[in-house]
């Protein structure tokens, strides 16, 4: 029996979301940010799936988080303070994350070793 879908809502004092209810739901949304290049949203959605953290997190994230400076992929990253309770955990980099890390620098004509201390997104803060 198909289940049917509830899509986020916003109410006050309390927000509902639902999660994708399969993988074919999660391979529509990756697609479409390829087919529409919009690669700063592919790399993040894909973030959120591969590394399971709250998109602040997810945005706050620079090219040394991921790289050494030599150029060597880094096999943990454990530079990431959690907004919401402040700890630093570490974080495995599997292949995966490299795999989709490639195609973003291909797409957006990046090299992370030339911009190794700046963040990977540029999004101004909210605050600001």
């Amino acid at each position: 029996m198909a289940q049917k879908r509830n899509y986020a809502t916003k109410k006050k004092g309390k927000t509902e979301v639902y999660p994708f209810w399969n993988l074919e739901d999660i391979k529509n949304v990756v697609e479409w940010f390829e087919n529409n290049n919009e690669w700063d949203g592919y790399l993040i959605t894909l973030f959120g799936f591969l590394f399971g953290r709250r998109i602040g997190d997810t945005i706050s994230m620079k090219w040394s988080d991921l790289y050494y400076e030599n150029g060597t992929k880094r096999e943990e990253i454990v530079t990431i303070e959690e907004q919401k309770t402040g700890k630093t955990t570490e974080i495995p980099i599997g292949n995966m994350v490299f795999e989709v890390v490639e195609k973003y620098c291909e797409n957006k004509n990046i090299n992370p070793m030339e911009h190794y201390n700046d963040f990977i997104f540029e999004f101004g803060s909210k605050t600001e």
